[in-house]
């Protein structure tokens, strides 16, 4: 809070939106849509200034205040920017935490967030905001509560829509979701009742929902954001790990997930489903399920004695006439021989070079490399890494001098990894049981583990 602390007037609160716009990657407006007054576009001109300058849009300040009255958060995603005006003292967090819930929520009803996506759902886009944020305040932004208000698009529905003038609200409730109470206020009121059960003590999940088939997946993604010094050690490593979790189950259910080791969750942020007697008591995450997909926990863990389930060694000399690149990666056996199902993919080194570099010749006998002269990159596309060492060799060209001589640059080159580990965890973390209870049935369970790299950057010696 410290980019807008100060600067604003009034009492801080913790999430407060005036204005939304969704802008693409040229600076086109797509979604304008205002909650306490209009905001001028000219509010976030400086913004749109940064993203033209920015070499790479992904390194832009995800907060900004620009005139001391109005600040602007933003996050990107599928090359779409999610801004969101604030003329009050907040959080910033906490805003880019209701934009994040945003796209989520577009790309649950739409199935993806594209320009062309957004265009052809306004209606059902302007009606979820609606109900989302009210005077500027997060409202509504449970998943499951705003399907049950809203009726995602489809191509039926558009056509009775057309052809009836019908809106996508449910504004009314069936008669067999109706209590005794909620039908006497019905029939004093005139109006339709509010369901009963499940929408009123388990808000976050759908009322009563039925599947043929009932299963429950469980994905555990990390993200490994590290430094590593020129001797190939860790400077830095955090994990950055989500507990997804993909519900289709009918009725009411409640699910006990185990953990291997829950000491990893210490610093953790969980969803309002999981209840926190039974965690703090004994580890052991209970919950009632929202239907469909939803995050579970979300957890960060910093610990450079973490192994990563390969080895990694890179070299850049700068000799008097030309620079030698030496890297070699493997499989770390002593990682990837405990399990057979684990397996690297997508594997990529990309090596940035001084500006004096104008050439370099690769050498390799895995995957493909190729020398880009524009942005003075190697990039090392290795693909699956497999049971033996891969090792790339290559010579950099120097620029020559007015005398002819080749100017050898003083700028250290540095890497960085992309990768994609199926069946792994790297912090250690595994689900030990899931077991269901409230329900007649057993359900089919699946899990999944998966490491991918982050900002993985190797400053090479």
């Amino acid at each position: 809070s410290s980019f807008v602390r100060g600067l604003l007037p009034g009492p801080a609160v913790a999430v407060m939106i005036d204005s939304l716009f969704v802008i693409n990657a040229g600076g086109q407006f797509i979604v304008e849509k205002h909650w306490r007054g209009t905001t001028p576009r000219q509010v976030i001109e400086p913004f749109l200034n940064q993203l033209r300058e920015a070499d790479n849009p992904t390194d832009l300040n995800p907060v900004s205040c620009d005139n001391g009255r109005q600040a602007v958060y933003h996050i990107l995603r599928e090359r779409l920017f999610f801004l969101g005006v604030t003329s009050a003292e907040v959080q910033p967090v906490g805003c880019l935490e209701v934009l994040e819930k945003m796209h989520n929520m577009c790309l649950r009803y739409f199935g993806e967030v594209t320009e062309d996506t957004l265009r052809a759902n306004f209606s059902t886009l302007y009606l979820l905001l609606d109900e989302m944020i009210e005077s500027g305040l997060p409202f509504t932004t449970e998943p499951n509560s705003l399907e049950t208000m809203i009726s995602a698009p489809s191509v039926a529905g558009k056509v009775l829509a057309t052809l009836t003038g019908s809106s996508q609200v449910k504004s009314d409730i069936p008669p067999d979701q109706r209590g005794a109470v909620g039908t006497l206020v019905s029939a004093i009121s005139g109006g339709p009742a509010m369901p009963t059960g499940s929408g009123n003590e388990i808000w976050w999940r759908k009322q009563n929902p039925v599947y043929a088939a009932n299963e429950v997946y469980v994905d555990i993604i990390e993200r490994v954001d590290c430094i590593m010094n020129g001797q190939m050690q860790f400077v830095s490593l955090a994990v950055d790990g989500s507990i997804e979790v993909n519900s289709k189950l009918s009725g009411t259910p409640d699910l006990r997930l185990t953990l291997k080791d829950p000491k990893l969750l210490q610093n953790a942020a969980f969803h309002q489903c999981v209840r926190t007697t039974p965690w703090e008591r004994d580890g052991v995450l209970s919950f009632c399920p929202p239907d469909g997909m939803f995050t579970l926990a979300s957890y960060l863990l910093m610990d450079t004695s973490l192994q990563m389930p390969f080895n990694f060694n890179g070299k850049v000399t700068m000799h008097a006439d030309a620079g030698k690149v030496d890297i070699t990666v493997g499989p770390k056996l002593s990682v990837v021989g405990t399990d057979n199902k684990m397996f690297i993919d997508k594997f990529t080194v990309t090596i940035r070079c001084p500006a004096s570099i104008v050439n370099a010749t690769l050498m390799t006998q895995y995957g493909t490399a190729s020398w880009n002269d524009t942005e003075k990159v190697i990039v090392w596309s290795v693909g699956k890494v497999m049971a033996q060492d891969i090792r790339l060799e290559g010579t950099l060209l120097y620029e020559q001098s007015p005398e002819g001589n080749p100017v050898v640059p003083e700028e250290r080159c540095t890497c960085q990894l992309g990768f994609l580990v199926k069946g792994l965890a790297v912090s250690g973390i595994k689900l030990d049981a899931m077991d269901t209870h409230g329900v007649s049935y057993s359900p089919y369970k699946g899990c999944r583990l998966t490491t991918q790299a982050g900002k993985y950057d190797v400053r090479l010696a």
